[in-house]
């Protein structure tokens, strides 16, 4: 279960890792999604299961292969 608190600090550790502030430095989405999700101390299972609910939209449904190689992705030390 996501309590609300965590579902905001998901939300803005989406919109925080579209911002670039570092310099002159190759740094992918993801790496920045997993940095921002980590400051708010969001575990793989919270951020799982909101991917998962958020999937069941069906506007956006994706096999759940494809969520569980980006979460893996995320959660991976690169």
């Amino acid at each position: 279960m996501i309590r609300n608190k965590q579902r905001i600090y998901i939300k803005r550790a989406f919109k925080n890792s579209t911002f670039i502030n570092e310099d002159n430095e190759e740094i992918t989405y993801l790496a920045l999604l997993r940095k921002e999700l980590k400051k708010y101390n969001i575990s793989i299972y919270v951020f799982r299961e909101w991917i998962y609910q958020r999937n069941k939209n069906p506007k956006c449904q994706f096999p759940k292969e494809w969520l569980d190689y980006t979460i893996d992705a995320i959660y991976s030390k690169y």
